[in-house]
């Protein structure tokens, strides 16, 4: 059988076969923590029992389209499987990272009924977040899809929760727009953390749209 390699930090413990792999994905883990520590004032110091992330080559033989699955345990204790082949994209391991982390925090502060409530567009923005901080020459293209979007996206975006769909450029935006209106760094991290456990944040975000932009209070 096929030795076994991991890597251990604070938060992850990540298992495959392929050295290379395991600590590439150890490493973006830490990126992961980086990413959500600067901002959400949320991850405790102490963390709780690490979150287990297997490397998976077999993993295509469970009938899934998902190339990633998330289970929580009594306890909290999560476990990320990641499909691992040739074809597997860093915006996929992003973001099952980004989700994991921040499930198992809002688990660890909140309880297990919160994980339910929790929003799609604060973990798909922060993972995109992520992806670009990885690939920054993609920012560019993104600014020119920023103008394409509708209020009309945005809300949908806010409505969806954790495991349904929720388009990533759009929810980048949001947390853009957080940080663009929120200028407070405090003040944008408990909107976001707000957020992120199904709290609605609209009527905040446009009311300081409108302090910035009072010829046009009702833009969205």
């Amino acid at each position: 059988s096929e030795r076994i390699v991991t890597d251990s930090s604070p938060y992850f413990e990540v298992a495959g076969t392929e050295r290379a792999s395991v600590y590439r994905v150890g490493e973006l883990g830490r990126e992961a923590v980086y990413m959500c520590e600067k901002y959400l004032a949320l991850l405790p110091l102490n963390f709780p029992p690490r979150i287990t992330v297997l490397l998976d080559p077999d993993y295509s033989a469970v009938p899934s389209a998902e190339e990633s699955d998330l289970t929580i345990e009594e306890g909290g204790f999560v476990t990320l499987r990641i499909q691992w082949n040739a074809d597997t994209e860093l915006r996929t391991v992003c973001h099952a990272l980004t989700e994991a982390l921040l499930v198992r925090a809002v688990y660890y502060r909140y309880g297990r009924s919160a994980v339910d409530q929790m929003s799609a567009w604060v973990i798909a923005g922060l993972a995109e977040k992520l992806f670009l901080r990885l690939r920054p020459s993609l920012i560019e293209s993104y600014k020119g899809q920023f103008q394409e979007l509708e209020a009309t996206d945005m809300n949908r975006a806010m409505q969806a929760r954790r495991g349904s769909e929720c388009d990533s450029i759009t929810a980048y935006a949001l947390v853009e727009s957080v940080d663009f209106l929120i200028p407070k760094h405090a003040t944008a991290s408990q909107i976001l953390g707000a957020a992120l456990v199904g709290v609605p944040v609209e009527k905040e975000l446009k009311l300081r749209q409108s302090e910035i932009n009072p010829a046009n209070p009702d833009a969205a």
